[in-house]
């Protein structure tokens, strides 16, 4: 003998969802999705800035221990003991994963001594939005960038 439940149970058809309903539960997570990451990207791009902030300070501190030994301020960052590439450029963090080139610049002649400099962060394309633009600091220890409270 059968039991009822069981016979109901068999011959309801199962429930799937339908085309438009799972089109409809893609978007809403889609767009949920973009939502929670917005603001994630810019708070990577926060941390980052910050971090190249404190090499521009590494790299001045750098030059001023340099200028207490030597007398001139370097021309390079590999003179500071900083990786560079065949552009005199510093890719920071590293070259493998760079979101920022770090320069040196100087008002001095060429083969002169360095009596000033300029260290500056260039952000890469995996800083691409940034509103704060190069950052730099110099032998005064001014700092600059393309937007307020960027340091």
């Amino acid at each position: 003998m059968k039991r009822p439940s069981a016979t109901r149970a068999a011959a309801r058809p199962a429930r799937a969802f339908s085309l438009p309903e799972l089109l409809l539960g893609v978007l809403v997570a889609a767009i949920l999705l973009a939502c929670a990451l917005a603001p994630l990207h810019r708070s990577l791009q926060r941390a980052r800035r910050a971090a190249a902030s404190a090499a521009l300070l590494e790299l001045a501190l750098r030059q001023e221990s340099h200028r207490a030994l030597h007398g001139s301020y370097a021309r390079t960052p590999a003179a500071l003991g900083w990786p560079q590439d065949a552009d005199g450029a510093a890719p920071w963090p590293s070259p493998q994963r760079a979101w920022y080139l770090l320069r040196l610049r100087s008002s001095a002649p060429p083969g002169g001594p360095a009596d000033d400099y300029q260290a500056v962060a260039l952000p890469l394309p995996a800083q691409a939005g940034e509103t704060c633009g190069t950052l730099g600091i110099d032998h005064l220890g001014r700092r600059s960038a393309a937007a307020p409270d960027c340091w």
